[in-house]
């Protein structure tokens, strides 16, 4: 099981690399969400990895959630870099959403490791710059266990 999840690290590792090197060292494409301009972010419950990819964007209005500062969710996001090529390993997520400035309400889904965000408008992985994730995981796990805590 080790060597499968090494196999696969490396794998994603490589392609990481090489798409940063095809694209230039890595610099996010024009097609990346205005992370700045989104707003009222939130996260829910919800960490069953097949069901986070199920619920429909519908559905978020209907379920308990908790909000992320704005402000905060800002910092990290604005240097991430769109992922392209590869499919992330993902062991265990968070289901969030955010809204436009037209109140438009979207999904998103960040990963318990490695600084990953799924866009889901358009199915499109990001990831947290490296010299960040480790705050940026204890910021969205700290804020998951108040808001599990709280119940």
């Amino acid at each position: 099981m080790k060597s499968a999840i090494l196999c696969l690290l490396l794998l994603w590792l490589n392609s990481n690399w090489n798409n940063k090197a095809a694209s230039g060292s890595g610099q996010k494409t024009t097609n990346s969400p205005r992370w700045d301009s989104l707003v009222h972010w939130k996260l829910y419950q919800e960490t069953n990895f097949q069901r986070v990819f199920r619920v429909s964007t519908d559905s978020l209005s209907r379920m308990e959630s908790r909000t992320f500062n704005d402000d905060s969710i800002h910092f990290y996001l604005r240097n991430a870099e769109k992922i392209e090529g590869v499919n992330p390993v993902w062991m265990g997520c968070y289901l969030v959403s955010c809204e436009d400035n037209k109140g438009a309400l979207f999904k998103v889904v960040i990963g318990h490791y490695g600084g990953i965000v799924y866009w889901q408008q358009d199915g499109s992985y990001y990831q947290i710059p490296e010299d960040l994730r480790s705050k940026w995981m204890e910021y969205v796990t700290r804020t998951y266990m108040a808001f599990r805590n709280q119940q």
